[in-house]
């Protein structure tokens, strides 16, 4: 192998030697060092898929970040707009539930006035509590059987004396006289007594009663009541019998009311029999309408 002539260098002015070898691998060792150096310096390689995958997570970090406001105001405008809506529905059912109270109210005002024009109808009917009728009757006998009170009612007519058979409580009573006081029925009694009947005074009444009736029915019957006492107290007075007032109740009875048609009937017959004259025939009068009185309310 051929021997490399050395290399001659001069450096200021004095000449040195350089084996090329020597030098080459001097050369090739600082260079090798440098890299080394370099390498060491360098951080080391990330693998491609890790920082793609830290750079992915970073990104859904961002975006959940900005989209938390967006779903936030998303939902306080869901219940924001629940809540406006349920009170708009509270506000437009309560003016529907005004109006509809309002027509009920009209409507009930045209019932009322349609009663007290007398067009009165059953289906518009409120309880009637009634006042009571009180007065002392003239008892002529108390039986537990029908029979027995027509026997001795026959024998009261023959002897003059008008009576009427009233049932109550699954007893008949014998009533042949009525009086607005206690000392005017005993007073009648007396008289009566003469005549060799057993008699008694009994205080009668009947009560308060809640009957299902119409404006119209109810009117009348308080019309009938007043004119039924203001007879009754005359008798004590010998005042003269009212049958005018008596005629005109019978005949003007409230509209389809067929109860009290059928009682301004009733009153009818009575006054085309009654003699008005008479003190007893106005007796009887007032306790048959009396007790017609009480089977129409019960």
């Amino acid at each position: 192998m051929e021997n490399k002539k050395p290399i001659v260098v001069r450096m200021n002015g004095k000449r040195a030697k350089s084996n090329r070898k020597k030098d080459n691998f001097a050369a090739g060792s600082k260079t090798n060092n440098e890299q080394a150096a370099t390498i060491e310096k360098t951080d080391a390689p990330v693998p491609t898929f890790a920082r793609g995958y830290k750079n992915m997570k970073s990104d859904n970090k961002s975006i959940k970040g900005s989209l938390k406001p967006i779903v936030i105001a998303i939902l306080a405008a869901i219940i924001t707009g629940s809540i406006l809506g349920f009170i708009m529905l509270n506000m437009f059912g309560s003016i529907q539930d005004n109006a509809g109270n309002k027509g009920v109210g009209d409507n009930n005002d045209n019932v009322a006035a349609t009663n007290d024009s007398g067009n009165e109808s059953k289906n518009t009917s409120t309880a009637m509590d009634n006042k009571s009728l009180t007065a002392y009757v003239i008892q002529g006998g108390v039986f537990s059987e029908k029979e027995n009170a027509d026997k001795w009612a026959k024998k009261f007519k023959q002897s003059g004396f008008p009576v009427i058979i009233w049932e109550r409580d699954n007893q008949y009573y014998l009533l042949t006289g009525i009086a607005s006081t206690k000392e005017k029925a005993n007073q009648d009694t007396a008289s009566m007594k003469e005549e060799n009947m057993e008699l008694y005074v009994k205080e009668w009444e009947t009560g308060k009663i809640e009957a299902e009736l119409n404006k119209g029915e109810m009117n009348w019957l308080k019309t009938y009541q007043k004119q039924w006492e203001d007879t009754l107290t005359s008798l004590n007075h010998k005042e003269a019998f009212p049958k005018k007032e008596w005629e005109k109740l019978a005949e003007n009875p409230p509209q389809n009311s067929k109860m009290i048609s059928k009682f301004a009937d009733y009153m009818t017959d009575s006054l085309n029999d009654l003699d008005h004259k008479n003190k007893k025939q106005i007796q009887k009068f007032l306790l048959v309408l009396w007790q017609q009185y009480e089977k129409i309310l019960t």
